[in-house]
Protein backbone atom coordinates (compact mmCIF):
# COMPACT_ATOMS: atom_id res chain seq x y z
CA UNK A 1 0.00 0.00 0.00
CA UNK A 2 1.62 3.51 -1.14
CA UNK A 3 1.75 6.04 1.65
CA UNK A 4 0.75 9.71 0.64
CA UNK A 5 2.15 12.45 1.61
CA UNK A 6 0.81 16.12 1.58
CA UNK A 7 2.47 18.96 1.44
CA UNK A 8 1.56 21.47 3.84
CA UNK A 9 0.00 24.70 2.70
CA UNK A 10 2.37 27.62 1.80
CA UNK A 11 1.80 31.24 1.52
CA UNK A 12 3.03 31.66 -2.20
CA UNK A 13 2.87 35.30 -1.86
CA UNK A 14 5.03 35.31 1.50
CA UNK A 15 7.58 33.71 -0.79
CA UNK A 16 7.64 35.23 -4.09
CA UNK A 17 9.98 37.60 -4.41
CA UNK A 18 8.47 39.75 -6.96
CA UNK A 19 5.31 40.39 -4.29
CA UNK A 20 8.26 41.33 -1.64
CA UNK A 21 9.89 43.62 -3.49
CA UNK A 22 6.50 45.47 -5.01
CA UNK A 23 5.33 45.37 -1.60
CA UNK A 24 8.90 47.10 -0.31
CA UNK A 25 8.16 50.02 -2.88
CA UNK A 26 4.34 50.23 -1.88
CA UNK A 27 5.02 50.42 1.46
CA UNK A 28 8.60 52.91 1.41
CA UNK A 29 6.00 55.32 -1.40
CA UNK A 30 3.49 55.52 1.72
CA UNK A 31 5.46 56.18 3.88
CA UNK A 32 6.95 59.26 2.37
CA UNK A 33 3.97 59.98 0.66
CA UNK A 34 4.74 59.83 -3.02
CA UNK A 35 2.02 60.89 -5.09
CA UNK A 36 1.09 58.88 -8.80
CA UNK A 37 3.01 61.34 -10.51
CA UNK A 38 5.87 61.11 -8.32
CA UNK A 39 6.24 56.89 -8.55
CA UNK A 40 6.04 57.29 -12.13
CA UNK A 41 8.73 59.98 -12.07
CA UNK A 42 10.74 57.28 -9.86
CA UNK A 43 9.81 54.66 -12.36
CA UNK A 44 11.20 57.02 -15.49
CA UNK A 45 13.87 57.78 -13.21
CA UNK A 46 15.49 54.06 -12.59
CA UNK A 47 14.52 53.44 -16.34
CA UNK A 48 16.72 56.31 -17.53
CA UNK A 49 14.24 58.35 -19.52
CA UNK A 50 13.50 60.63 -17.34
CA UNK A 51 14.05 64.39 -18.28
CA UNK A 52 12.76 65.86 -15.37
CA UNK A 53 15.48 64.45 -12.37
CA UNK A 54 15.97 68.55 -11.04
CA UNK A 55 11.99 68.62 -9.67
CA UNK A 56 12.36 65.32 -7.20
CA UNK A 57 12.35 64.84 -4.01
CA UNK A 58 14.70 63.02 -2.52
CA UNK A 59 12.52 60.29 -1.33
CA UNK A 60 11.67 59.86 -5.25
CA UNK A 61 15.12 59.69 -6.12
CA UNK A 62 15.52 56.50 -3.13
CA UNK A 63 12.75 55.13 -4.20
CA UNK A 64 13.78 55.02 -8.03
CA UNK A 65 17.12 53.64 -6.96
CA UNK A 66 15.24 50.57 -5.38
CA UNK A 67 12.92 50.40 -8.51
CA UNK A 68 16.21 50.00 -10.63
CA UNK A 69 17.84 47.40 -8.12
CA UNK A 70 14.85 45.35 -8.01
CA UNK A 71 14.60 45.48 -11.81
CA UNK A 72 18.14 44.31 -12.38
CA UNK A 73 17.08 41.23 -9.56
CA UNK A 74 14.28 40.54 -11.54
CA UNK A 75 10.89 42.40 -10.82
CA UNK A 76 9.14 42.58 -13.81
CA UNK A 77 8.29 46.03 -15.32
CA UNK A 78 4.91 45.79 -15.56
CA UNK A 79 4.40 44.88 -12.20
CA UNK A 80 5.12 48.52 -11.65
CA UNK A 81 3.28 50.09 -14.13
CA UNK A 82 0.25 48.33 -12.79
CA UNK A 83 1.85 50.14 -9.29
CA UNK A 84 1.57 53.55 -10.23
CA UNK A 85 -2.24 52.86 -11.76
CA UNK A 86 -3.39 51.85 -8.92
CA UNK A 87 -2.15 54.61 -7.20
CA UNK A 88 -3.60 56.98 -9.72
CA UNK A 89 -6.85 55.19 -9.57
CA UNK A 90 -6.96 55.41 -5.57
CA UNK A 91 -5.48 59.20 -5.78
CA UNK A 92 -8.74 59.66 -7.89
CA UNK A 93 -11.35 57.80 -6.23
CA UNK A 94 -12.44 60.71 -3.88
CA UNK A 95 -13.20 62.99 -7.14
CA UNK A 96 -15.13 59.94 -8.64
CA UNK A 97 -17.06 59.32 -5.71
CA UNK A 98 -18.27 63.46 -6.00
CA UNK A 99 -18.53 63.21 -9.66
CA UNK A 100 -21.21 60.42 -9.17
CA UNK A 101 -22.98 61.97 -6.11
CA UNK A 102 -23.31 65.51 -8.19
CA UNK A 103 -25.45 63.46 -11.22
CA UNK A 104 -27.70 61.47 -8.44
CA UNK A 105 -31.39 62.31 -8.43
CA UNK A 106 -31.42 63.07 -5.25
CA UNK A 107 -31.43 66.74 -3.48
CA UNK A 108 -29.10 69.18 -2.28
CA UNK A 109 -29.05 67.85 1.32
CA UNK A 110 -28.49 63.98 0.65
CA UNK A 111 -25.74 64.80 -1.70
CA UNK A 112 -24.21 66.85 1.54
CA UNK A 113 -24.18 63.91 3.43
CA UNK A 114 -23.27 61.58 1.42
CA UNK A 115 -20.26 63.52 0.37
CA UNK A 116 -19.60 64.11 4.16
CA UNK A 117 -19.74 60.58 4.59
CA UNK A 118 -15.99 60.56 2.73
CA UNK A 119 -14.79 64.08 3.45
CA UNK A 120 -15.29 63.99 7.26
CA UNK A 121 -14.26 59.61 7.27
CA UNK A 122 -17.56 58.97 8.63
CA UNK A 123 -17.87 55.05 9.54
CA UNK A 124 -21.91 53.34 10.68
CA UNK A 125 -24.59 52.31 8.88
CA UNK A 126 -26.68 54.09 6.03
CA UNK A 127 -30.22 53.65 5.59
CA UNK A 128 -31.83 54.64 2.54
CA UNK A 129 -35.62 54.38 1.97
CA UNK A 130 -37.27 53.78 -1.11
CA UNK A 131 -39.81 56.80 -1.33
CA UNK A 132 -42.10 54.73 -3.99
CA UNK A 133 -42.47 51.73 -2.03
CA UNK A 134 -41.96 53.17 1.70
CA UNK A 135 -39.27 50.64 2.78
CA UNK A 136 -35.86 51.10 4.27
CA UNK A 137 -33.07 49.74 1.88
CA UNK A 138 -29.96 48.95 4.19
Amino acid sequence: MEEKYSIPDVDEEKYDPQKIQEKELMDFSRKNKISGDELELAYKLAMGVAEEKERAREEVIALAKKMEEFMKNGLAINRIVEMIGSKREYEAACDNYYNLVSTMPISEREKEVLVSIVKKKRAGKLTITDKKIGKNME
